[in-house]
């Protein structure tokens, strides 16, 4: 009789990285852990699932109008020249376009997509 052998080991990459910010995904995850892992014999009352679902809309609209300003900075870009730092490199450009992906805002420049907030400079872009 064969007998596979089990491994009960933990993976060598057991890495957690931290997150800085917390989104309204994690609100929403943590306010419904909350809700199921409450005492049955003493729920939580109503006025504090009503004032945390009111923080929960407060945050949505918050995080919309922060990307609606950050887009709107951005359209301002569009034929400007630019200053990008990016990783280990500095690219300058002409912004081509500017999109929401993903939830946050980027710029073209070069036919290539970066962040907002790599922007360094800008200014009025040279006609030659």
């Amino acid at each position: 009789m064969a007998v596979n052998a089990v491994d009960y080991s933990l993976p060598t990459e057991t890495t957690r990285v931290a997150k800085k910010v917390l989104d309204k995904n994690d609100f929403l995850q943590l306010m419904v852990a909350q809700l199921q892992n409450q005492d049955p014999l003493e729920p939580q009352s109503n006025e504090e699932f009503v004032a945390q679902m009111a923080q929960f809309t407060s945050l949505e609209t918050l995080s919309e109008l922060s990307n609606t300003m950050l887009f709107s900075q951005a359209t301002m870009m569009i034929g400007k020249q630019v200053t990008i730092n990016d990783t280990d490199q500095v690219i300058t450009g002409v912004v081509e376009k500017a999109a929401i992906v993903d939830s946050t805002v980027k710029i073209y420049v070069n036919g290539q997509s970066y962040d907002l907030e790599k922007v360094t400079e800008v200014e009025n872009a040279q006609n030659d």
